[in-house]
C-alpha cells in the first residue's frame, strides 16, 4: 500500500491526499469513485473533489446515485465525495422516494 504523508484542503471543493508507496506496485483505488478523484503518479498525489454543505442548520442527505448512505441533522459543514443534499428531514426524505434511493444499508444519526 502507502505511507500517507499528508492531507492538503487547496480549496473548498479539493482535497490532496499525497502518499508514498512501499513498493514500486501501483495502488489500486476501488474505494473512489474515479469522477471524483485523480491520481498524479509523478507527484504520488490524490485529489478528491468534495462536496460541501452550507455550514448552517439543516438536514444532511449523503448518498452515491443508488443508495442512501447517510442521514442526518447538523448545524457545521460537512464535505463528502458522494452526492450531498441539504433541507428538512421532508425535504430529504423526498428526495430519496424521488431518486428510488436504496436504504437499506442506510446510517441514521443524531449528532
Amino acid at each position: 500500500m502507502g505511507i500517507l504523508k499528508e492531507i492538503e484542503a487547496i480549496s473548498t471543493s479539493k482535497v490532496i491526499i499525497r502518499v508514498f508507496p512501499l513498493s514500486k506496485t501501483p495502488v489500486l483505488l476501488t474505494a473512489v469513485d474515479s469522477s471524483k478523484a485523480t491520481y498524479d503518479v509523478l507527484k504520488k498525489e490524490l485529489s478528491l473533489t468534495v462536496n460541501q454543505s452550507p455550514n448552517e442548520a439543516c438536514w444532511r442527505l449523503v448518498y452515491d446515485g443508488t443508495k442512501a448512505l447517510a442521514l442526518f441533522d447538523s448545524d457545521g459543514t460537512t464535505r463528502t465525495i458522494w452526492e450531498l443534499f441539504c433541507g428538512t428531514e421532508n425535504d430529504c426524505r423526498k428526495k430519496i422516494e424521488e431518486l428510488k434511493l436504496d436504504t437499506a444499508e442506510m446510517v441514521e444519526l443524531d449528532v
